[in-house]
């Protein structure tokens, strides 16, 4: 009809179950797919390792060690304040402990019954829709659970989030 604009705004793409990482100026973000992910993640030196039960697809400031791993990707530590997971749809276990540095998390499990671990840093957690277990570790942690009956790990004790 005359007069009438349309605009058609598209999401990012990629396989359901493909994961993505990126150096992202100052965060480094990983977005998982929409299935249950296996997420982990450590740090040797300035590299930062990422590991899934998923393919996961290296972006900017990121590349796969080994071709024939897909798996498994790492990423530079220059100039990363924040590491951002988006663990998305489905089941998912995203675990940081073995960071062990200070750099702040930002864990959001997304739908589905998740398990989120971060390190002794000062993190934000967000269990969001499903039956979650949130373990900030120790540090100042706000944690955002979501409308479902979720479980803390709260210092020495596991309580419902508030």
């Amino acid at each position: 009809m005359a007069g009438e604009v349309s605009l058609t705004v598209a999401g990012p793409v990629h396989a359901a179950d493909a994961g993505t990482v990126q150096v992202n100026g100052w965060q480094l973000v990983f977005t998982a797919g929409d299935r249950g992910n296996k997420i982990e993640m450590s740090r040797a030196g300035d590299t930062f390792f990422f590991w899934d039960n998923r393919e996961i697809t290296p972006q900017a400031g990121c590349w796969r060690p080994v071709p024939t791993e897909p798996k498994l990707a790492q990423c530079s530590a220059a100039g990363v304040g924040q590491i951002v997971v988006w663990a998305n749809g489905g089941d998912d276990e995203v675990n940081t402990l073995t960071l062990n540095m200070n750099t702040p998390l930002f864990l959001s499990g997304g739908t589905g019954n998740d398990t989120l671990r971060a390190n002794d840093g000062d993190d934000f957690l967000y269990g969001e829709e499903g039956a979650d277990f949130v373990d900030g570790g120790a540090g100042r942690n706000n944690v955002n659970r979501g409308p479902d009956v979720d479980t803390c790990w709260n210092g020495p004790v596991f309580v419902n989030c508030p």
